[in-house]
């Protein structure tokens, strides 16, 4: 069952209508302070991830606007979870 989940999650990311996501990894690796998008404190470098708004498991696409910068709480909290199963959390 696990191949299936791995091989659906390449094929989310690939379908990514050719946006290309480099701008938000950049931001994600450089020395600049970014704000988290979910709780809005300051994501500091080494310590922020690049993470799908909605999951890849869940559907969700390896596109730009389902992209958020988060800092590395608010991620690992998350998890697979969507948004609104945080906001009821």
């Amino acid at each position: 069952m696990a191949q299936k989940a791995d091989s659906e999650i390449r094929r989310n990311r690939a379908m990514g209508e050719g946006e290309s996501c480099t701008p938000i990894y950049a931001l994600s690796r450089s020395n600049e302070v970014v704000a988290c998008g979910y709780c809005a404190q300051p994501a500091m470098p080494g310590k922020r991830h690049v993470d799908h708004v909605e999951p890849l498991s869940r559907g969700g696409k390896h596109e730009m606007n389902n992209l958020i910068i988060a800092c590395t709480p608010c991620n690992l909290t998350k998890g697979t979870k969507t948004v609104t199963e945080i906001l009821e959390y």
